[in-house]
């Protein structure tokens, strides 16, 4: 196949989506329906263009995929770690999965049509500014199995209690709050919703800042119940898509929500004896500390074609993964993840590349 082939697709469809985007000039709570119908129109005539870009595009975990996030935000540079790793980049498009999550609720609706405003802005940004460098494609909204995903989050969810029998019919029946919920749960739930806390703080704090965090309006009564399984549910699904689109595909994720990246590798851990997945798992380790030890704040930061030159100049990522290799650390060895954050933080001293500060994990084993 011609590489000139591949490439004008992927500069055609863009360009196309690109069009598409800035015809929106007010969104609004009304007008957020009508967008997520022609979006999802788009990708439905798009979606053989797309497939033929992901079946030639990547190639044995070379490109690195942005995805469990609301939206990339080039505008606080969260580009740049997306960047450092990876030979080629690709986008799991925002604005269609929140097309996948709308709700007729009044709260709802606003919070859609916020982060559907945001997402095509930050969207048209990559797509004018960074068009060389990221491709954006709709991942887990065309390329994935939906059903199997559903079902292994719904299993997961339902995992998570002592009670073995435990159904979804059974949980909306016997449950009445969220304290009931917690008290139910077995020790696989301590993992849940840990964000920059680390999990000190009790399963019900972490959650409600969860929502806070995610702009979630907070039920209540019974309705909390539901709103749990909803919660979960979903993470559970949004990490089941990742891990489906990135086997399928050859790909390696950037996640940098924590609470999603925790869950990431309890779920992939039972895949670690897998040769070609070890490669995937490690790859989204080393690039989640990257993005927690990197400094967005600095003023002087590189215009991003100079940065790239300048890692892809002295070798950064190849030579994180030879002294990995060197070093003989595997994942499943107690202290690997602080052995992998001091070599990440030892490379981006010696190539000035802008470190925040040393992010020590307070328990460090959650991500192995």
């Amino acid at each position: 196949m011609s590489n000139d082939l591949l490439l004008d697709c992927i500069r055609s469809v863009q360009q196309e989506y690109l069009d598409l985007l800035k015809g929106y000039k007010n969104i609004d709570d009304e007008s957020a329906d009508f967008i997520r119908n022609e979006i999802q129109e788009f990708w439905f005539i798009n979606k053989q263009k797309a497939g033929f870009i992901l079946k030639n595009y990547p190639n044995n975990f070379d490109t690195c995929a942005f995805t469990g996030g609301a939206y990339l935000d080039v505008q606080e540079n969260k580009h740049y770690p997306f960047l450092t790793f990876g030979e080629k980049h690709i986008m799991d498009d925002p604005v269609v999965k929140f097309s996948n999550s709308h709700n007729e609720q009044k709260e709802y609706k606003a919070l859609f049509s916020k982060f559907l405003k945001k997402s095509i802005k930050d969207n048209i940004d990559i797509l004018e500014n960074y068009g060389e460098f990221i491709v954006i494609l709709p991942l887990s909204y065309l390329f994935v199995d939906w059903d199997v995903c559903r079902e292994g989050a719904k299993n997961t969810f339902l995992h998570l209690f002592t009670d073995e029998k435990m159904s979804l019919e059974k949980y909306k029946s016997d449950f009445l709050s969220l304290d009931a919920i917690i008290n139910a749960l077995n020790e696989s739930a301590n993992f849940l919703f840990i964000g920059d806390e680390l999990g000190e703080s009790p399963l019900k704090e972490r959650y409600t800042n969860y929502l806070k965090r995610m702009e979630i309006p907070k039920q209540q009564g019974h309705s909390e119940v539901c709103q749990f399984f909803e919660v979960c549910f979903g993470m559970f699904f949004q990490i089941f898509c990742i891990i489906d689109v990135c086997v399928h595909f050859s790909l390696f994720p950037f996640i940098r929500e924590n609470n999603i990246f925790n869950n990431f590798c309890i779920m992939t851990y039972q895949m670690k004896d897998e040769e070609t997945i070890k490669v995937m798992i490690l790859k989204a380790k080393i690039l989640h500390l990257f993005y927690n030890v990197f400094d967005f704040s600095r003023n002087d930061l590189l215009p991003i074609s100079e940065f790239i030159n300048k890692i892809q100049r002295n070798n950064f990522e190849t030579s994180i993964m030879a002294t990995i290799e060197a070093e003989q650390i595997s994942l499943q060895q107690p202290g690997a993840v602080m052995k992998i954050q001091q070599i990440i933080c030892n490379e981006m001293k010696k190539d000035d590349i802008p470190l925040f500060f040393f992010f020590i994990l307070s328990k460090p084993d959650r991500f192995q």
